[in-house]
């Protein structure tokens, strides 16, 4: 454990694949204006123009993390040599990418159901687009739990623990249900009662990131509510996670925002469960109503055979997968939240496993700092 025999370094396919990944995702989100541009609905053409956007917020993020190719090729050549993945260029290939994704499927699942003309291929393409996004999310979320921007550490830690590859493997499932099953139940929010009533059940998580950090003397000071409440907006991706605190116990060290070797976790999970507890409980009492007619129409049509798959549109199609996602995912993730809540003391109050956290310090020392 002292040496780091086991530490997982990164390699340049992983460095490869993390680049084509990132390029999918822009392909995805370019893909998604030009069939949103097609329509004539004001609402879609509007959706295409905001999407758009947060491609060039992306774009202009990335530009200041790296802002020349001569440092790119500084921070690509220095992770390749170390091992370990520069936070930078870390930053730069995921956590841009991942705020992106996040800010689009806001509200291009509940634009996607407004399209009355969407074929099957369309249906496929979007479908794929959820898919991408959800795993661009889950990936960034898993990474928090594994110490954030000292993950790699975090994984070797993880591997070499009694049965850690199963609970990685556990809490992958955990946070895939988290962002298929919450983004699909936002959508249908939005599509069923109203797009503000679903914005405004996010409130409370992002008074989270204030209520974690507000007392935080940063270098630049102490900052207000509002900077705070801006911050998630800007990163939706917290919204949904618990972004300062750990599963395993891990620190959540901050390397490459200016903050030195500052661990900003780990925090008590309650302000965040109750938001997320409120919004998935709210979500649900707003949607009973259409849930009741829905089924009520289910019955009287039993009898009626059911279309074909040449007789399906891409609409129906898109609609139904939105469905059995929040069927299926969101009872997965509150049982496991609510779960993981009373059975893990630690995780509750916020406590880092001192272990573990020693360790991750003298393997940040040993193969980033030393070698920076």
């Amino acid at each position: 454990m002292e040496d780091g025999s086991d530490f997982t370094q990164v390699s340049l396919w992983r460095m490869r694949f993390d680049f084509s990944m990132m390029g999918l995702s822009y392909v995805s989100s370019v893909n998604q204006v030009r069939i949103f541009m097609l329509q004539q609905s004001l609402l879609l053409r509007s959706a295409a123009v905001v999407l758009g956007l947060c491609i060039l917020l992306c774009l202009r993020d990335q530009l200041r993390i790296i802002p020349t190719l001569a440092e790119f090729t500084a921070v690509w050549a220095s992770s390749l040599r170390s091992g370990f993945m520069d936070p930078r260029l870390r930053q730069w290939l995921a956590h841009s990418t991942c705020s992106k994704q996040c800010m689009a499927m806001l509200f291009v699942p509940f634009c996607t159901l407004n399209i009355d003309l969407l074929t099957p291929f369309q249906c496929c393409s979007q479908v794929a687009s959820y898919f991408l996004a959800v795993k661009s999310l889950l990936d960034e979320d898993v990474a928090n739990h594994m110490g954030d921007e000292l993950r790699q550490f975090g994984q070797s830690i993880m591997a070499r623990d009694h049965c850690g590859r199963v609970k990685v493997a556990a809490l992958r499932v955990w946070c895939f249900a988290c962002h298929a099953g919450n983004l699909a139940l936002h959508a249908w929010v939005m599509e069923m009662v109203h797009p503000l009533v679903s914005f405004a059940l996010l409130a409370p998580a992002a008074f989270v990131k204030y209520i974690h950090m507000g007392h935080v003397e940063l270098p630049q000071g102490r900052l207000s509510m509002w900077w705070w409440l801006q911050a998630s907006c800007m990163e939706p991706h917290s919204l949904f996670v618990f972004q300062y605190n750990s599963v395993f116990g891990l620190p959540l060290f901050q390397l490459s925002s200016g903050f030195g070797f500052t661990n900003f976790g780990n925090k008590m999970i309650w302000p965040m469960f109750l938001s997320q507890i409120f919004r998935i409980g709210c979500s649900i009492g707003l949607l009973l109503p259409w849930i009741s007619s829905t089924a009520a129409e289910g019955f009287e049509d039993a009898t009626d055979p059911l279309p074909t798959f040449q007789e399906a549109t891409g609409q129906d199609m898109y609609h139904w997968f939105l469905v059995s996602l929040a069927v299926f995912c969101v009872p997965l993730y509150t049982a496991g939240l609510i779960a993981m809540a009373c059975v893990m003391k630690d995780w509750r109050s916020g406590e880092e496993d001192v272990e573990r956290m020693l360790v991750m310090i003298e393997m940040a020392e040993t193969f980033y700092i030393d070698q920076d």
